[in-house]
């Protein structure tokens, strides 16, 4: 949860106490150290006691701050002396301009200090247990397509045999941040696309008691277009009658409950931020997670800590005699560790995420006209582009003297009338490979030039659950160049996260994501246009204009790494292009 102001002005405290401590320690004046100690105890427990913070934050905030002491005091050099065995006192010399930015730092933390007591009082006790949160972002997005981009009507969908279609390129449309190569469709993959975005958030997170916490959001975004975005293009508001100045929709996007036994432990249930360490590489930035997840984070000594964290998340509802149940199982362990003075840190993640029957399978045929099936279709709603699919639903037959029901001519010709309730003429697309992801991160920032940061990152990732054999026999194909691995390396300088006006980063990416590396419906709607079977470079510049407000100019350049129509065993496809190059100018604040 974001701390108020209040609570902000007291960590600053802290941290200057303890900083005070470490030097009295330094000095060997313990009286004096554990007088300030006790002074610092009962600031804590009146801010308690007072509503300001639970106790189990105060803990936490007591741990870290004794840890950090500890540690200071251990790397501080021994004092020096003179000749005769005096101490040498030193004192640091600070700059004026230093000065005059500490006495404006506090005093604005005391006058918002000042504005959220008076807000208190106006709200009553409630003022001390609720926040308002939220975030905007108005984007301006370009994307230049190449112009020898292979055409739609290139991307038909061929079939292998007569039996079965595979693809990597169905749907892709660009009113949903998709393409779709079904010939005929509206999209042109060799002309260049704008749009103007906006993304709105707001947040109400509050206090229960000291373990049981709340929070609830809503977000602009179509509720069905897309689990990975969060953005609204402002020519195309409304849902069923697009453009002139239709209202936007409202979605909720957050709505959980979480518990904090005061141990390091955190429960989630409901539907909350991803509770996974990564990048937009698995999981894309605005993805939000239904179920249930359990965190907790211990530390190894004073200057490592061990976390983890495990999660069960349904995708579809199981219905009886019509739908398979199908989730998400995920667990991820960790490991940080502090070096230096600087608070330089390193840390190091591995996490494993099952899908469970997400795996395509083919309809069966309709030969009573009570027959039914279980549906495995890969929603069209979620799958962005890249996985590798075929059609569950190419050739129905009907049986027995009823003839040949062929879905793709919708021919319902010799059929019994009563059979037509069972079947539909529209491409039911299934997932050609099961999924289960095996996601290696690994980050280190070096804060040794503090404010400005360099952070190094590496997310690397592998479908182990990908079987050649089942895969061949699921498609009825053998399929050559199905690619299930995928990774990223970034290097990024500057300040972590911009929060003054002057504050600056950027960063320098590669990513490289084959085609069945990890499911395509939650990996990043950017690069590439959204989806795998992407490869290429991102290059990112922000700059602070105002408190809490910035600007930020992004280029993202990518290409296919395999063909959009699969390799099969003695097939004769053809290799397929889709380049863009996208710039996204957005300007974002958050408060």
């Amino acid at each position: 949860m974001i701390m108020n102001a209040k609570k902000k002005l007291f960590i600053f405290v802290i941290l200057g106490v303890y900083f005070l401590i470490g030097q009295i320690a330094h000095a060997q004046e313990k009286e004096d150290a554990e007088k300030t100690r006790m002074t610092v105890l009962s600031l804590i427990e009146t801010l308690v006691k007072n509503g300001n913070m639970t106790r189990a934050q105060a803990d936490t905030m007591m741990r870290e701050a004794e840890k950090r002491a500890q540690s200071r005091i251990r790397v501080t050099p021994l004092a020096e002396t003179t000749p005769d065995g005096k101490k040498v006192v030193r004192v640091p010399y600070i700059p004026e301009s230093v000065k005059t930015e500490m006495r404006e730092q506090i005093k604005s933390e005391v006058l918002a200090a000042q504005s959220q007591k008076n807000a208190g009082s106006v709200l009553g006790d409630s003022g001390k247990k609720f926040k308002f949160v939220g975030d905007i972002r108005i984007r301006t997005e370009l994307n230049r397509l190449d112009n020898n981009n292979t055409p739609t009507s290139g991307l038909g969908l061929k079939g292998n045999n007569t039996a079965r279609a595979v693809t990597r390129g169905a749907d892709f449309s660009p009113s949903s941040e998709k393409i779709n190569a079904i010939p005929g469709d509206v999209f042109d993959p060799t002309s260049n696309t704008a749009r103007e975005r906006i993304r709105v958030r707001l947040g109400l997170l509050g206090n229960l008691s000291d373990e049981f916490s709340f929070g609830l959001g809503i977000s602009t975004g179509s509720s069905t277009g897309s689990p990975t975005s969060t953005n609204q293009t402002l020519d195309q508001g409304g849902t069923s009658s697009p453009g002139f100045f239709n209202k936007y929709a409202v979605n909720w996007d957050r709505a959980y409950l979480r518990y904090e036994p005061g141990t390091g432990m955190e429960i989630n249930v409901g539907r909350f931020k991803n509770p996974f360490i990564g990048t937009d590489l698995v999981w894309a930035d605005d993805l939000s997670f239904d179920g249930i997840s359990a965190s907790a984070k211990t530390p190894l000594n004073d200057m490592s800590d061990v976390f983890a964290t495990v999660g069960w998340f349904p995708l579809t509802t199981r219905t009886s005699g019509k739908t398979l149940g199908r989730s998400l199982t995920g667990a991820q362990l960790g490991w940080e560790r502090r070096f230096g003075l600087k608070d330089n840190k390193f840390k190091l993640s591995a996490g494993l995420y099952k899908y469970n029957n997400v795996e395509g399978q083919a309809e069966g045929d309709y030969s009573t006209a009570t027959s039914s099936y279980l549906s495995s279709e890969y929603p069209a709603g979620a799958r962005q582009r890249g996985n590798t699919l075929f059609k569950i639903n190419s050739l129905q037959s009907i049986t027995p003297n009823q003839g040949i029901y062929d879905k793709t001519q919708c021919d319902f010709s010799n059929i019994d009338v009563k059979m037509t309730s069972h079947v539909d003429c529209t491409n039911t697309w299934g997932l050609a490979s099961s999924f289960n992801e095996l996601n290696i991160t690994s980050s280190l920032d070096l804060s040794q030039f503090d404010p400005v940061h360099m952070v190094l990152t590496f997310d690397m990732v592998k479908n182990i659950g990908y079987d050649a054999a089942a895969t061949n026999s699921r498609v009825g194909l053998k399929l050559l160049d199905l690619k299930t691995f995928g990774y990223l390396a970034s290097l990024k300088l500057g300040s972590p996260t911009i929060k003054q006006r002057g504050e600056w980063n950027m960063s320098v990416a590669y990513r490289y994501v084959g085609s069945d590396a990890v499911l395509d419906a939650f990996t990043d709607s950017d690069f590439g246009m959204g989806g795998t079977n992407n490869k290429g470079l991102t290059l990112k510049y922000s700059y602070g204009v105002a408190a809490n407000t910035w600007l930020s100019f992004r280029w993202m350049s990518s290409d296919l790494v395999d063909s959009m129509i699969p390799s099969a065993l003695n097939a004769n496809n053809p290799n397929t292009k889709f380049s863009v190059d996208s710039i996204f100018i957005d300007l974002n604040t958050r408060f």
